[in-house]
């Protein structure tokens, strides 16, 4: 998604590209939400990715429907979501579903 950004800064890339991809991100967290509620994902911080499907995901998605789509502060957001989940809240697979 972050490249789909960049991209639309040099060439204005389609806006539903872009509000697609971001369903995709929000489809995606609420799999990983929905695992954590049954046991099938453990996290190693709830609160994070409590934040993150809350907060984070529909504050870009606001983002992306301005009229004016602020690049920079998107691309930082969406990297800041990515670090996040890889070093913090670190989803991973329940051992009690293997």
């Amino acid at each position: 998604m972050t490249g789909l950004i960049l991209e639309d800064a040099g060439k204005s890339v389609d806006r539903n590209l872009l509000l697609k991809q971001q369903e995709n991100v929000v489809k995606a967290l609420e799999e990983i939400w929905n695992g954590v509620e049954s046991g099938d994902i453990l996290v190693e911080c709830l609160p994070l990715l409590r934040s993150a499907r809350a907060v984070s995901c529909p504050e870009i998605g606001r983002k992306l429907r301005s009229p004016e789509i602020d690049h920079v502060k998107i691309i930082r957001d969406l990297r800041l979501l990515v670090n996040t989940f890889t070093n913090v809240i670190k989803p991973k697979c329940s051992s009690f579903t293997r």
